[in-house]
């Protein structure tokens, strides 16, 4: 039987500008082969953490090095300027599935109820592109599911 973890974070070491907030070591891929081996895990889903923002680097090169145990649901900026291009061609991205989401503040909430993200959800269903949302406190929300 295929074991499959949908959801793994992989990050290097922090850059001297910005330190973890985590206090936490990084754990890289040599630590997530360690750790499948030993669960006796055959493939991952690669999600960057959140506070990488959308560098999506170290998963795809996971998946480069990987490519029959490693995908990536990879992160975009989508509350700045819209950039369209980007998600039409974000499947081109060897080892990419779709895009992940996190709507973690009450900010980032009010975005995703309101109407600034239109362009995003209108380009991402243009291309198909498959979304991870990860949204606590989304149950108050009432938001369309497009088919």
């Amino acid at each position: 039987m295929l074991i499959a973890d949908a959801q793994v974070h992989l990050w290097k070491t922090d850059p001297p500008d910005r330190p973890s907030r985590h206090g936490t070591r990084p754990f890289q891929l040599a630590d997530l082969l360690a750790e499948m081996r030993a669960a006796g895990v055959d493939r991952v889903v690669v999600i960057p953490p959140f506070w990488e923002g959308p560098n999506n680097r170290t998963a795809l090169e996971a998946a480069r090095l990987h490519p029959d145990r490693f995908r990536v649901m990879g992160r975009l900026e989508v509350t700045g300027a819209p950039n369209r291009d980007a998600v039409a061609k974000w499947l081109e991205q060897p080892g990419m599935l779709g895009i992940r989401l996190t709507f973690h503040t009450p900010e980032l909430m009010r975005d995703l109820a309101g109407d600034r993200l239109e362009w995003f959800w209108t380009a991402a269903e243009q291309a198909r592109l498959p979304l991870m949302i990860y949204a606590p406190g989304g149950k108050r929300l009432q938001i369309p599911v497009l088919n």
